[in-house]
């Protein structure tokens, strides 16, 4: 009976999965809905024993469709190549990883040239002015790194929701001020990273991060 139940949760799921997938085939990454996102990576994670999972059709820069991939040889339950499915990132996740890139940088002047350079191209495309974009962003990333440096040393479920919050709070804040700001992060962050974690997050995780723990 328990398995019969489960062998329907996970029919349910992938259903939800393939009508994400069908709603949002040829919408851009930067696109997406979080409801669309969350449906997907569910989906892809009962995938995990192998199988693949297409996120819509390529677009005119891509020449292959975009794919979460997963074998039974990985060690891993779920990779995302954000090179591929930049898609089944949450915003949050992205951002966060842009956090800290310009929190390091903001230590070393080698890596803050490195960063700057890396994404010059992708400002310049959106027309935002890039002293005015980092000096922002760095802004947030000093309370967010800040954070995190505190939690490596005594991590609680209060200090978690606190780094959660700030991180939200601070997309926010950037999504105001750069209406663009989910294209550059699905053009030009998104890209170099690879995800892959065995992890198993719920849908109702996944929305309940991006609502900024709350």
């Amino acid at each position: 009976m328990l398995q019969s139940m489960r062998r329907s949760i996970v029919f349910i799921l992938v259903i939800a999965g393939a009508s994400a997938l069908a709603q949002s085939a040829n919408k851009k990454p930067w696109g997406w809905t979080d409801s669309e996102r969350i449906a997907l990576r569910v989906a892809a994670q009962t995938h995990r024993a192998g199988g693949t999972i297409t996120a819509g059709a390529p677009d005119s820069a891509r020449s292959s469709a975009r794919a979460a991939t997963l074998s039974p040889a990985q060690a891993a339950p779920l990779v995302i190549d954000g090179r591929h499915s930049p898609e089944l990132f949450m915003p949050s996740q992205l951002f966060g990883i842009l956090l800290v890139a310009a929190g390091d940088a903001d230590l070393d002047p080698a890596r803050r040239e490195r960063l700057h350079s890396r994404h010059q191209a992708a400002l310049q495309q959106l027309g935002w002015d890039q002293e005015a974009f980092w000096d922002s962003l760095t802004k947030h990333a000093r309370m967010y790194n800040g954070l995190t440096r505190a939690a490596r040393r005594n991590r609680s479920d209060a200090t978690s929701i606190a780094i959660c919050r700030t991180r939200i709070e601070a997309l926010r804040d950037m999504r105001e001020r750069y209406q663009h700001l989910d294209e550059f992060l699905y053009r030009s962050i998104a890209p170099d990273v690879t995800l892959a974690t065995d992890q198993k997050d719920s849908a109702e995780r996944l929305a309940w991060l991006e609502r900024g723990c709350q």
